[in-house]
């Protein structure tokens, strides 16, 4: 499935700033959804830090970021 994730803001509990502006979005392929206690991958070049909670269906948070994630 190819997705277009977009960094929402930073987190309220970012362990560090990761210095990726609010509102910047990547597009590639995953072969599976976010998942609590992993990094999430977007394509073969961009992964998140470790996801720490799945907002809703199309929202996570991760130790830095909250992202939106939608169909491509």
């Amino acid at each position: 499935m190819i997705v277009k994730m977009t960094k929402l803001k930073d987190s309220d509990t970012a362990e560090y700033k990761n210095h990726i502006e609010e509102g910047k979005e990547v597009i590639g392929e995953i072969t599976e959804l976010p998942k609590v206690g992993e990094c999430f991958y977007v394509g073969m070049n961009y992964r998140t830090s470790t996801v720490k909670e799945i907002i809703s269906l199309t929202r996570f948070r991760t130790n830095n970021s909250i992202y939106d994630l939608q169909d491509a």
